[in-house]
């Protein structure tokens, strides 16, 4: 497990890159889901084939931190209780939130994200103190316990489905053998690493093609699932949606692939992947503010909105280009490059 090289360090920069632009249009997309409207299904179906970002986030921290060399969880950890505190100060600050007292305001901060999309700020911290046991498994694992373990964590972390699909009981059994640690996001971290290697090694055609179709296929059975649910309850249900749905998961992990292998493919694509993405902590924590605030002044009703696919496609493709200007630019200033 050696040092990032470069032609994979590109790969994660396209990666970074991409999963960042995903979590736009997922949030874009998501107006359009629990309205149920007549593009109902366009909203699922872009729901459905974006739920790979936030997954294929986590493989990269994995694939980076899951090495020899031992990572500073603690520097890390610190950054991010920065951001934290810098941007819950901001959507507070914009949001026209009553101030309290900064006692009451440090404890709502530490009792949940002032804004949903900052929850990924707060298990990053969890991320960063459980690497270096994760490094330690990893490393000192012969491979195939490593991959026992992953299948068992995909396992269990499908209970949730099984149990409300079907009403067996799974989750209590689960808990009772306590087995429950492995429906965690961590097994991402280690998947991460296990598909970096094996496509730091590899390079084929049929992979290639093998990773985008796996990633396609099981997007549009998260979309399918999905119709079937919200018809069973009656209602949009997000069921399928979740990190930890098989389906999810199977998607996330050839969307990675396919992103690590394409990169070999198309060097002309570095210039742009390497800028965007030591943008993309900034974008993602900024995003929130103007799609919010691009929504509030576009639409009469902005609680019911039912936008078409290219509607999505093309707003998403604006308030990313607009978070991506702005990021770049405030960080000309010194001081914010640390929450950028």
């Amino acid at each position: 497990m050696s040092a990032i090289n470069k032609e994979m360090s590109s790969g994660i920069d396209l990666a970074r890159s991409v999963s960042c632009f995903l979590v736009v249009l997922l949030h874009v997309a998501g107006y359009g889901f629990y309205e149920n409207g007549p593009n109902w299904s366009s909203a699922n179906l872009i729901d459905s084939f974006t739920r790979v970002c936030v997954p294929v986030f986590i493989m990269i921290t994995g694939a980076l931190l899951i090495r020899d060399e031992p990572s500073k969880p603690v520097k890390k950890i610190v950054r991010v209780v920065v951001c934290i505190l810098f941007w819950s100060a901001f959507y507070s600050a914009v949001d026209g939130e009553k101030f309290n007292g900064i006692i009451n305001w440090f404890l709502s901060v530490i009792e949940a994200p002032k804004k949903y999309h900052l929850w990924y700020l707060y298990v990053c911290i969890g991320f960063y103190i459980s690497i270096p046991l994760l490094r330690k498994f990893y490393i000192h694992s012969a491979k195939n316990s490593v991959y026992s373990i992953v299948i068992l964590w995909v396992i269990i972390s499908s209970a949730p489905v099984i149990e409300k699909t079907t009403g067996f009981k799974i989750t209590e059994l689960i808990t009772k053998y306590q087995l429950n640690f492995l429906s965690l996001l961590l097994g991402y971290l280690v998947l991460g690493r296990l598909i970096y290697e094996k496509c730091e090694r590899t390079l084929k055609n049929k992979m290639l093609i093998l990773s985008f179709f796996s990633y396609a296929f099981f997007s549009v059975i998260t979309a399918i699932a999905t119709n079937i649910w919200s018809n069973v309850s009656h209602h949009p249900d997000a069921l399928f949606y979740s990190n930890l749905s098989p389906f999810v998961i199977a998607a996330s992990a050839a969307f990675f692939s396919f992103l690590l292998l394409i990169n070999k493919s198309t060097p002309w694509i570095h210039k742009f992947t390497k800028f965007t993405s030591k943008l993309t902590l900034g974008i993602y924590c900024i995003h929130i503010f103007f799609l919010e605030l691009f929504i509030k002044f576009s639409f009469e009703n902005p609680t019911q909105l039912n936008l078409g696919a290219a509607e999505t496609v093309l707003i998403a493709i604006l308030i990313f280009s607009v978070s991506m200007i702005s990021v770049w630019v405030l960080n000309k200033i010194k001081p914010l490059r640390t929450v950028l």
